[in-house]
């Protein structure tokens, strides 16, 4: 056992893998509830069998982070539509679209308390954006304020995620 906490518990050990022929070093991550019992298990491994545990877990939970920031700089930031030979310009293009995602979700996702967060959408930002600018052009067309509109709590329940509800206060 490496760790044991009231979250976890994390164990280690040198495994033979099958298919890449060799020894891995596995990362079994037991999460408990808050009676100690557990409720999921978690199975991490790296090929560099000298690696430590903790450090394996650790860049391994944000596997997913990484791979969510690609996919909505793919769909949301232009990251594939890049048409520069210029290496530059290409390493400039990735990091802008990379940034503006991370830019996102510091920007609305992270002044949100804990309880609150949810999971990071892009999507979910995108039709917050829409709805917000459609809620403004419709009250401009019927001659209504804008600023009581978007201020209605039926609007916001009928226009506005949970997640992002908070931000149109």
């Amino acid at each position: 056992m490496v760790l044991s906490d009231a979250e976890k518990i994390v164990r280690t050990g040198l495994v033979y893998a099958k298919c890449p022929k060799r020894c891995i070093r596995l990362v079994a991550v037991d999460y408990l509830r808050e009676d100690g019992s557990s409720f999921t298990r978690k199975l991490y491994f790296c090929t560099d069998s000298e690696q430590d545990a903790l450090w394996i877990l650790e860049r391994y939970q944000c596997r997913f982070q990484i791979e969510f920031l690609f996919r909505d700089a793919k769909q949301f930031t232009g990251l594939t539509q890049c048409q520069s030979t210029n290496q530059a310009k290409i390493e400039n293009h990735v990091n802008l679209a990379l940034s503006a995602v991370s830019m996102a979700k510091a920007a609305h996702w992270l002044p949100l308390d804990k309880e609150q967060r949810g999971l990071f959408s892009m999507t979910e930002l995108k039709n917050y954006y829409y709805n917000l600018a459609l809620v403004e052009r419709f009250s401009i067309a019927l001659g209504l304020n804008p600023t009581e509109t978007k201020n209605n709590p039926k609007i916001k329940e009928l226009l506005f995620s949970s997640s992002y509800a908070a931000l149109a206060a």
